[in-house]
Parts: C-alpha cells; sequence; structure tokens
C-alpha cells in the first residue's frame, strides 16, 4: 500500500509519470512487475562493486537513500543482493493514484456509476471499488491504526514533522500517544 501522502510530492520524476498516467500504459499492455530481480547484476554489485570500492558504493547508497550515519557498511553487500528487488504494476499504479488525487486511501479500483443515483443502483460489474469496498471510492486508510510511518529518504523524522505538510498531515491523524522520532532514522533502515 502507499505509504504517505503524495499529492505534494516533490519528486518531479514521479509526479511527470503519475500525470502521464504511465501505470494505465503498463497495465493495458500486460505489464504486471517491474525491475525484477536481475542475477548477473546482483552478483555484479554485490561481489564486486560494493566490496572491492567501499567509498563509491557507500557514496552510491547515500545517494539513492539519503545521507545516513546510522547504515553499516558492512550490510551493504546484503542490501544490494536484494537490488533491483521490483515492484508490481499495482504498487505504481497505487503511488500514481495517490499522487494525482492527494489521497491517501485504499487502492482504487474505479467506477463507472453515476453517483447521484446511489450505490444500491449500482451494478457490481462496472463499479470494482462496490464489490471491494462497498462503496463508490476507497476509503481512506485510518492512521489510528498505524504500524510504522517512514520520512522521505535522507530526512530525519523530527525535521519532516516540524517542517513539512506530509508532516503535519501525519501528526493530525496518528494517536499523540503514539508518536516515537527516532533521530537517524532513514529508509535504509528498514
Amino acid at each position: 500500500p502507499a505509504v504517505s501522502w503524495l499529492g505534494h510530492s516533490k519528486a518531479e520524476l514521479f509526479v511527470a509519470l503519475a500525470d502521464a498516467h504511465l501505470d494505465l500504459l503498463f497495465e493495458g499492455l500486460g505489464v504486471v512487475k517491474l525491475l525484477a530481480h536481475n542475477e548477473l547484476l546482483t552478483k555484479f554489485l554485490a561481489g564486486y562493486t560494493c566490496t572491492a570500492i567501499d567509498d563509491i558504493c557507500g557514496s552510491a547508497i547515500s545517494l539513492l537513500f539519503g545521507t545516513t550515519t546510522s547504515l553499516n557498511i558492512s550490510h551493504v553487500p546484503v542490501l544490494i543482493s536484494q537490488t533491483p528487488a521490483g515492484t508490481s504494476v499495482k504498487d505504481i499504479a497505487h503511488f500514481a493514484q495517490g499522487i494525482r488525487a492527494d489521497t491517501f486511501a485504499r487502492f482504487d479500483y474505479g467506477c463507472s456509476c453515476v453517483q447521484a443515483l446511489g450505490l444500491s443502483l449500482c451494478a457490481s460489474g462496472i463499479c470494482p471499488n462496490k464489490a471491494k469496498y462497498g462503496s463508490f471510492a476507497p476509503p481512506a486508510y485510518v492512521l489510528r491504526i498505524p504500524v510504522y510511518w517512514f520520512p522521505p529518504l535522507g530526512e530525519t523524522c523530527k525535521a519532516v514533522m516540524q517542517t513539512s505538510r506530509e508532516g503535519t498531515e501525519v501528526l493530525e491523524g496518528f494517536p499523540r500517544s503514539e508518536i516515537v522520532l527516532r533521530r537517524l532514522f532513514t529508509a535504509s533502515d528498514s
């Protein structure tokens, strides 16, 4: 599932891809996964690049995940061995939906019904959301039941909470007693 509100994303490439509806093109072409695991690339990256040239590898990891003082360089070969991990087109579509609609909701399967007529007159065959969720639109995620919130790459939770629109939205959604800020957490720590 999507991890946060994405409609105000500063990642211009991802916003452009979402606005271009690239996810719909992939779905239409029958593509179901992207960047699937490549054994040759994995062996090269994990076996040579990130063991023979640690400084270059560390710089590349920092470029991808942001500067971090908590990255254990001895874990890099394991991290690289899982890259690229790949993802499904449905995951990409879900992120694109969040960017386009500025929502933090479950996957939108779509609905072609006229909402003014009411849900009871809407056929599930033309409204997959009705069949899946019992509504025209997917439900918003309930932040009262959080698992964990990851800040943007290279940022600390505290900095994001204090300065960004995303942080404000997260703070408003989470129960106050559940917020624990981890000072040096970055995406590579997950």
